[in-house]
């Protein structure tokens, strides 16, 4: 990706280095007010109509598939100036937070691809190879203890699940109301499981009308048990769009290629506290789920 947004002259030093495909439509529609919803060491998020949440992330933040990227490191501005309730407007490809020396105009920026590319053919024997080996990292001891330490509220279900005693309805309605909102964190370790669920059946279906209707119900039912920003990643992974570390990773599930695929999944692995090991669990045991099977 090359080029960056534009900075207004009179504001600090943070410009927009890109942003995801996913959001195109509305930064380029009509401005609109919003307000600052929460704020992080490296990331804020911006809250808009129709529950329409912004992510801004610092310049090593996860990928999302709503969000700005940012050049700002950790801590730095706008994350140390930015406070829930300031007013914001998005649009005609500018944004702008309202009590603060900082707009962006958006118009050269470039971003990034966020929806998932399936491949023509599934290759069979790869794709069970390549889940065989995720399903191994997920269960070595080394990797189970750090969770153990940590007092991960679903280690039991999800290892015994991965170890084939199945425990989970495969109704996707009856799985979403089983896990949604389950944990503590931004991200239920619930939540995480039905978003590597719906990025196992995009992989399997892509927009499969008969998969559309499934990720619907499954979104709907999730959405009623857990918090906006949880509920934003659903609705986007709903929709066949995830964040960069599990993109990659999904991708190269079609691939025999073993090293690549640990390394992506090193790097899903590395999100949040928990949350890169449920979202594989997730992946792993929807691409062995009954109602997923082509």
């Amino acid at each position: 990706m090359e080029g960056q947004a534009s900075l207004s002259l009179a504001a600090p030093v943070c410009s927009v280095l890109a942003y995801s495909e996913a959001v195109a439509e509305v930064i380029a529609g009509e401005v609109q007010r919003g307000e600052v919803h929460s704020v992080f060491s490296a990331a804020a998020n911006l809250l808009f109509q129709n529950d329409f949440v912004l992510s801004l992330n610092a310049c090593d933040g996860v990928a999302v598939p709503n969000g700005l990227r940012l050049s700002a490191a950790r801590g730095a501005f706008p994350f140390s100036a930015l406070r829930p309730g300031m007013p914001v407007l998005l649009g005609a490809w500018h944004l702008h937070i309202e009590g603060l020396p900082w707009s962006v105009d958006l118009r050269h920026c470039p971003r990034w691809r966020a929806r998932l590319r399936c491949p023509p053919q599934l290759e069979g024997g790869t794709l069970v190879r390549n889940r065989e080996r995720l399903r191994r990292l997920l269960l070595a001891p080394e990797l189970v203890r750090v969770y153990e330490q940590q007092g991960h509220p679903l280690l039991a279900l999800m290892q015994a699940e991965l170890e084939g005693k199945h425990q989970l309805p495969t109704r996707p309605e009856a799985l979403a109301e089983r896990l949604a909102g389950w944990g503590p964190g931004l991200t239920p370790a619930g939540d995480d499981l039905l978003l590597g669920w719906l990025a196992a059946g995009w992989w399997l279906h892509g927009s499969e009308p008969d998969f559309l209707v499934t990720c619907q119900r499954l979104v709907t039912v999730a959405a009623a048990r857990t918090h906006l920003l949880s509920r934003t990643w659903l609705t986007w992974a709903g929709r066949g769009y995830f964040s960069l570390p599990l993109l990659r990773l999904l991708e190269s599930l079609a691939e025999d290629d073993e090293g690549r695929l640990l390394a992506q999944a090193q790097a899903v692995l590395a999100l949040g506290a928990s949350s890169g090991y449920d979202l594989l669990c997730g992946l792993v045991l929807g691409l062995t789920s009954p109602s997923l099977q082509p």
